[in-house]
């Protein structure tokens, strides 16, 4: 694991967990291994077996259910987030379809690598409920998925007029 990718983790971590020390960080390295989605991709379907939890190291996914036979989004996870927690603790099902909205990648934890950190490292038991809770909180809360804040416009052809464009995308997004 190079530096670049030691800090992304240490991030994640810290913001899943709170502070935590190289200790924690060297224990839990050689139990993550690193996945990367592109756009799109589906992490895990609902329904799916547990097989671990994910660590969003950078990206963007979002988590559907099915609902009278259509999917309907019920929100989202971000970088510094955790997604498949709630099966790992719970031993159920995953609850959701998560798919990756934008290249994304994460760092994942199985199951029983989880339970053994967590026996060596308890007051993640408590971080890791408080998460939950907290999630569960604003999810019931949410009527509609967070949008994504940034959006960028590049030309990759010569003669592009962007500013026209942009103004025609600003109507279309304004109704």
């Amino acid at each position: 694991m190079n530096k670049r990718q030691r800090d992304s983790l240490s991030d994640c971590l810290s913001r899943v967990f709170g502070r935590v020390d190289d200790e924690f960080i060297e224990a839990a390295i050689p139990r993550l291994a690193w996945i990367e989605l592109a756009g799109g991709e589906t992490l895990f379907h609902e329904g799916d077996a547990e097989s671990g939890a994910y660590f969003v190291i950078s990206g963007r996914l979002r988590a559907s259910v099915q609902q009278e036979g259509r999917p309907r989004v019920i929100g989202e996870i971000a970088r510094g987030e955790t997604v498949g927690e709630m099966a790992v603790l719970s031993g159920e099902p995953r609850s959701a379809t998560v798919t990756a909205i934008r290249d994304t990648v994460l760092a994942h934890i199985t199951s029983e690598s989880f339970e053994a950190l967590m026996h060596d490292h308890p007051q993640l038991a408590i971080q890791m409920a408080r998460m939950t809770i907290s999630r569960l909180r604003r999810d019931t809360r949410r009527v509609e998925a967070r949008r994504p804040a940034t959006m960028c416009m590049l030309a990759v052809t010569d003669g592009v007029d962007l500013e026209a464009i942009g103004q025609q995308l600003a109507d279309q997004f304004g109704r």
